[in-house]
């Protein structure tokens, strides 16, 4: 399946709202509680999110795609960093 870089962003877009919206479920419809790092997560990807769908809007040409390419990367970076210093502090013992 070969996708054009406009959907791929827009693939990368509705991952992202999909994502959040799982977030949303899980606190309003589940009833539970976020911490301080879940929060910064969230706030994270919806800026990848944003990134994505500018990048969809835009849909520039090379130049502009590895302009977009580096916010996306530095995005989701941000995004694993945050994430996996989430999962390191819930992997400690007690105490």
């Amino acid at each position: 399946m070969n996708l054009t870089r406009r959907q791929a962003n827009l693939a990368g877009f509705a991952a992202c709202v999909a994502a959040l919206c799982v977030a949303l479920f899980a606190q309003y419809g589940l009833g539970l509680t976020p911490c301080h790092l879940c929060i910064f997560q969230r706030v994270c990807v919806a800026g990848l999110g944003v990134a994505f769908l500018l990048a969809t809007l835009h849909n520039p040409g090379d130049l502009g795609a590895r302009v977009y390419a580096g916010l996306i990367g530095l995005c989701a970076a941000t995004t694993a960093v945050v994430a996996g210093r989430h999962v390191w502090i819930q992997l400690q013992p007690p105490g």
